[in-house]
């Protein structure tokens, strides 16, 4: 601290550019001495420190505090339109499979119908079947009595 500039400096409460040595003494960014701190006024060098922050101005801060916030606010919004967009897409998918498995369920409806019927047409067949063999049986005889009679004839 063998530069009566440089030693006030770090007694005002800020450095708003760094010291570089430059010989035996100290020497900041510029060698105006009307922006050497006043070493009878430290209280308004810290006050300014509060309001600019250390080492970064507040406006730069709070500029790149407000571009994150809206970045993550933006983020924020494209997540929940993309929930939005899926819980949509979850709806309408969970309708078509109400649908579909109503109408699985009227098919086998239909197909329990189809079933019962075609037991019935089936018992129905073995009916006429059977009705059938017994309508033949006097034809069958009445066949054979033809034919014996022809028989007796031409013999």
């Amino acid at each position: 601290m063998l530069d009566p500039r440089g030693r006030y400096r770090p007694q005002g409460g800020i450095l708003t550019t760094g010291l570089r040595c430059a010989g035996l003494g100290w020497s900041g960014a510029t060698d105006d001495p009307s922006l050497l701190a006043d070493p009878a006024e430290p209280a308004t060098m810290v006050d300014q420190a509060e309001k600019t922050g250390p080492g970064l101005p507040q406006p730069d801060h709070a500029l790149r505090s407000a571009e994150a916030q809206h970045q993550g606010e933006a983020h924020l919004a494209e997540a929940e339109q993309e929930v939005d967009e899926r819980k949509r897409g979850l709806g309408k998918a969970a309708r078509i499979r109400d649908g579909c498995r109503r109408e699985v369920a009227d098919l086998e409806l239909q197909l329990d119908y189809a079933h019962e019927e075609a037991q019935e047409a089936g018992h129905r067949v073995a009916d006429a079947e059977e009705a059938l063999a017994l309508a033949e049986q006097p034809l069958r005889a009445a066949q054979v009595r033809l034919h014996n009679k022809k028989s007796c004839l031409n013999d």
